[in-house]
């Protein structure tokens, strides 16, 4: 593969020029070929310039002299309506229309005409030469310069009456003036009989010419006007050469217009067209040449800007902005081309995210964070060697491909990174704790996409915690997240069938070892998995926001799990239930609002259920304030409020100082490898606890020395395995009447 890359790069430049070579060398047989090809064309071009000239002409003559006659009549046959004592000068005045007539005039067959007083040399001369003018026909007449259109209709019945309209000639021979062509040529309208009808005035043709082709109307032009009529009616050929004086020749066209037998003559000098053949020839191959020459100068730029320019297109597209590094697109492409080249070589996918980043733009600005990113890349891209690689994929996402053949060799590489990346705390981010998740799944198959193992080490990395190294994606990550996968599928018929139960945990007056209380606990009964604690399932319902209806349910049987026992008569004990951190600073007031609803509904006394917070929601400084409103607002829906987890994390003095609770309930580790210290704070936590009211509860007790020591601390009461593990409801109330 790199000997061909090696071969292309090394034939580009040549390609590109055999290209250019090749597109001139075409362009300029093209010109050549064309150049000869254009007299022939042109030839035919000059006979076919010529008719269309004259089939425009007629055109526009035959729509004009029809939109005169077609007014005439639809006048005359409107007047054919009209009572003869109605049509007055007044009404033929108001229907003449400037933009077609001069004048309109009705003549009867005594003669009269009106308008009386209406006055015309040419219009008496027409009349009497035009007898038939009473006939049921439409005519046209030209006599001098005025056109005459007329049409006979009725009055009471008999065909006595002529409507004629008048106008100037003046208008057809515009039409010929403005249509026709430039240098000689001029067009006119004849008889059949060659006899000319109209000329057009004010051309820029030879006036020798055309009057010297004028003259000939009785003569050589007759013949050749009736030799056009017969080609064209018998061969449609409709053009020809006209021979002049000198050795001249004109192009004659005869286009037969659609009215009284009149033909449309027009005569172009046969030498116009060669004159602009050899121009547009001219033009053709200035023009050519010009297109070659900008043609190989905007190559040339292009190439020029190109070879400036195709690594900023790179950069953009396979550089991550703010790490200035490679980015993911980069990462997969340069990725598979190591794998492919190294096939014997066995490569590991590492997935690291720097957990808690949000926080470090929320606390310390997005350039900090910014600074960050750039900072972790620079370092892992300093611990990788040669076919290896590392991008930052999006966010705080980083992965790393590396050649490593074991998990022993894979997480000695991410143990030195770590050991660099931990100094951005003191370097980059002010101070502030940076700390990763890890993840890694081994390439396998080289035939499977990148982004198949780039997905697995993202969920492997999902399992990490801090007191585990690198969690490695293998068979039995894929049977947990399968597991993971039907528990989220099947929880809405686990919640329909009830197969959530729940579970209460003693809590033991050390005073006189009776049950003082009691702590609600959920285990599943699932159908293909049996009995599922809560650790394999409550932060996947936390994460996909389901543990929301689990608290509910929860609650509702601990609400009715009371009530019944009251009926029954049973010891009414309190009774404590955890309420999700997530569930509660997501809904916050409403989700409390929810519960006392739940609470009112069974008939619960005030006091007699206490919803248990973990230490671990105060962790975040910002949402103090809305936690005080929550636990101000428990305490006046009637719940208790008890603190889990105490003693290991956010400032617990701190809490008690601030948060109105009712309970604290030690954490565990409290008693796990204890020593003379941790006995001598747990004392201290205990006397403050009274000394501000509070109830305090050691959880996690397993051994009696434990017991004996925290009786002498007047510790409340005990929850633990010494005196009995979660029960199932009925195994509780048994347990609980034999200490009552």
């Amino acid at each position: 593969m790199k000997i061909e890359k090696q071969l292309i790069k090394k034939y580009k430049d040549f390609i590109q020029w055999g290209i250019i070579v090749l597109v001139i060398t075409a362009l300029f047989v093209c010109l050549i070929v064309n150049t000869m090809q254009i007299n022939q064309v042109m030839q035919k071009e000059t006979e076919s310039y010529v008719d269309d000239i004259t089939n425009q002409m007629n055109r526009e003559i035959s729509n004009r002299m029809q939109s005169y006659e077609r007014y005439v009549e639809e006048l005359g046959n409107s007047f054919s309506e009209m009572p003869g004592y109605i049509l007055t000068e007044r009404v033929l005045e108001k229907k003449k229309n400037p933009l077609l007539f001069e004048n309109l005039v009705v003549v009867d067959k005594e003669g009269s005409v009106l308008p009386k007083d209406f006055e015309c040399e040419c219009f008496d001369k027409y009349l009497q030469e035009n007898q038939d003018i009473f006939d049921e026909a439409k005519t046209i007449s030209v006599d001098n310069d005025k056109i005459f259109f007329s049409t006979p209709f009725k009055k009471d019945g008999t065909l006595d009456r002529v409507l004629i309209g008048i106008q100037s000639s003046e208008d057809i021979q515009a039409v010929l003036s403005e249509i026709n062509c430039k240098k000689g040529g001029f067009s006119c309208i004849v008889s059949e009989k060659g006899e000319l009808i109209v000329n057009a005035e004010n051309q820029n043709g030879n006036p020798e010419n055309r009057q010297a082709l004028l003259e000939k109307a009785n003569g050589d032009l007759e013949k050749s006007i009736n030799k056009v009529i017969v080609n064209t009616e018998e061969k449609g050929q409709k053009i020809f050469e006209l021979g002049l004086d000198g050795g001249k020749t004109m192009i004659m066209a005869c286009n037969s217009l659609e009215f009284n037998d009149w033909y449309l003559l027009s005569f172009i000098p046969s030498t116009i067209l060669e004159e602009n053949t050899n121009q547009y020839i001219e033009k053709y191959w200035l023009i050519t040449l010009l297109s070659v020459s900008a043609f190989v100068i905007v190559l040339f730029k292009i190439r020029r800007v190109y070879k400036e320019n195709v690594k900023k297109i790179e950069k953009v597209a396979f550089t991550d902005f703010i790490t200035e590094g490679r980015n993911d697109a980069a990462f997969l492409i340069e990725a598979q081309q190591i794998i492919e080249e190294n096939i014997k070589k066995r490569y590991a996918m590492v997935f690291l995210n720097i957990l808690r980043f949000k926080n470090i733009n929320e606390k310390y600005g997005v350039a900090a964070g910014n600074h960050v990113l750039k900072y972790t890349y620079q370092i892992l891209e300093s611990c990788i060697d040669e076919n290896e690689l590392v991008a930052r994929s999006e966010s705080d996402h980083y992965f790393i491909l590396l050649q490593e053949e074991t998990e022993e060799g894979v997480q000695r590489r991410i143990d030195v990174m770590m050991q660099k990346l931990y100094g951005i705390a003191g370097e980059t981010a002010y101070g502030y704790g940076v700390s990763f998740s890890q993840g890694a799944s081994f390439v396998e198959e080289n035939s499977e996409d990148l982004r198949t193992f780039q997905n697995r080490a993202v969920v492997a990395s999902e399992y990490y915690d801090n007191d585990k190294r690198c969690v490695f994606y293998n068979h039995e990550l894929y049977v947990k997240l399968n597991k993971e996968i039907v528990l989220n599928d099947s929880f809405e018929s686990a919640v329909k069938n009830q197969e959530f139960e729940v579970y209460l945990q003693p809590k033991v007056n050390l005073k006189n070892e009776k049950t003082g209380s009691a702590e609600a606990l959920v285990r599943w009964h699932h159908k293909d998995y049996g009995l599922i604690s809560p650790a394999e399932f409550i932060l996947l319902f936390e994460a996909n926001g389901k543990i929301c209806r689990l608290d509910y349910y929860v609650f509702e049987k601990v609400c009715k799990l009371l009530n019944d026992w009251k009926k029954q008569g049973l010891p009414q004990i309190k009774v404590s239930v955890n309420l999700s951190r997530v569930h509660l600073m997501e809904k916050g007031i409403k989700c409390l609002e929810e519960l006392k609803n739940i609470k009112d509904k069974y008939h619960i006394p005030d006091g007699q259920i206490e919803l248990e917070l973990t230490e671990s929601m105060f962790i975040e400084i910002k949402h103090l304030e809305k936690i005080k409103k929550i636990i101000a607002q428990m305490k006046e829906y009637g719940f208790l409020c008890s603190l889990d987890d105490f003693g290991f994390g956010y400032s617990s003095l701190s809490l008690l100082k601030e948060f109105d609770v009712d309970t604290i309930k030690l954490d565990r580790l409290f008693f796990v490898n204890s020593n003379e210290k941790s006995w001598i704070v747990l004392k201290t936590f205990i006397s403050l606890a009274h000394e501000l009211g509070i109830t305090v509860v050691a959880e996690g007790v397993e051994e009696k020395e434990q017991i004996d020591k925290l009786r002498e601390m007047n510790c409340d009461l005990v929850q633990g395995y010494f005196y009995s593990k979660p029960l199932p409801v009925e195994k509780f109330v048994s347990w609980m009447e034999e200490r009552m």
